[in-house]
């Protein structure tokens, strides 16, 4: 049966083309054995792709002591963690906070910070596991992503994942140092702090180098807000500390974060007070047994009053510089024979 492809020619039924062309010559025009034939040729190819791909796959397993497993690209498992931590040096460091406090945005601005320098506070970046699953959490904040304001999207509630960078000493390029991120809802935080028993079950405390428990600023000098932020905040710390899931190893930064947000337009005065007294406390029940830091960050500042990364660059060399392996109070917990915690979780790593 002949066809023709052009739109609005009636050659098939009244014999003339609609572009005034001979039929044998129309490009548009084809009979029932020309379609035939085109078949026959694409089975053909096809049958042949099909004997390379075939003999392609047998050369590939042929050879398959010689394949190299690369990662996805996206956030790392507890078992891809455990791979990593027996052939490197890692710092495990715990990002702690309540929904939106910065966690994300945090770690975001350090990868921008190695993407956009030649080297950040004396280290090269040297490579990451994850940076698909960076520049997927980094879209919202960019041009292309056409909005206006920049934003950083929610982590999902689920099991915890983890994001890695990989950075060298600028001075030793052989001291490498891998950092493991975890990459946890604020949902999870939430719901642990007022749960010992859930917090006895948070292990990746225990393997943690770093704790970072992260006060959005904007809240702790709002009148309405600041009592329950700092009640939330404190509530994560001590339901940890009281669960021993957090441990004197582990080294803790209080991060005071959005400081751009900072609301100085009446009795800064007295929203300075309460941050002072907030950080009392912490020092008070829990500076003898921890090393504790305070820090205030602006990440991704509105204004003129800071630069991108607003004290981040304290932040990021106590995570390279610091580990629980300083402390004398290190101890390998007691682990029951039916856990089912990886060998990460059980300090049986190659540091």
């Amino acid at each position: 049966m002949a066809i023709c492809k052009e739109e609005g020619c009636s050659v098939l039924t009244t014999g003339k083309c609609v572009n005034g062309l001979e039929i044998d010559i129309c490009p548009h025009y084809s009979s029932e054995s020309n379609e035939s034939d085109d078949q026959d040729d694409l089975i053909e190819d096809d049958e042949n792709e099909d004997e390379n791909i075939e003999d392609d796959d047998n050369n590939t397993w042929a050879n398959s002591e010689d394949l190299i497993d690369v990662h996805s690209g996206k956030a790392m498992t507890i078992e891809d963690v455990d791979k990593l931590a027996k052939l490197s040096l890692t710092r495990l460091v715990v990002l702690a906070g309540m929904p939106e406090a910065g966690k994300t945005t945090l770690l975001l601005s350090l990868i921008h910070m190695f993407s956009t320098k030649p080297s950040y506070e004396g280290y090269i970046f040297a490579g990451s596991d994850t940076l698909l699953d960076f520049e997927e959490k980094s879209h919202l904040s960019k041009i292309d992503s056409e909005i206006e304001i920049p934003l950083t999207g929610r982590t999902p509630f689920g099991e915890p994942t983890f994001m890695h960078l990989k950075v060298t000493d600028q001075m030793q390029e052989g001291n490498k140092v891998d950092l493991i991120f975890t990459d946890i809802s604020g949902e999870t935080f939430k719901a642990l702090k007022d749960s010992t028993e859930e917090c006895r079950k948070f292990d990746l405390c225990r393997r943690a180098d770093h704790f970072v428990l992260f006060f959005d600023t904007k809240k702790l000098t709002s009148y309405k807000e600041r009592a329950s932020s700092k009640s939330a905040g404190l509530g994560i710390l001590r339901s940890l500390i009281e669960a021993e899931s957090l441990l004197p190893h582990t080294n803790i930064q209080i991060v005071f974060s959005r400081w751009d947000l900072f609301d100085d337009g009446s009795s800064p005065e007295i929203h300075e007070e309460f941050l002072n007294l907030l950080k009392q406390e912490i020092k008070n029940k829990y500076g003898l047994i921890f090393n504790i830091t305070f820090h205030e960050s602006a990440c991704r500042p509105k204004g003129n009053n800071f630069n991108f990364g607003h004290g981040l660059d304290n932040i990021f060399l106590e995570w390279v510089n610091k580990s629980q392996l300083d402390s004398n109070v290190i101890r390998e917990f007691e682990i029951e024979e039916d856990s089912e915690l990886r060998q990460f979780m059980k300090f049986k790593f190659n540091n």
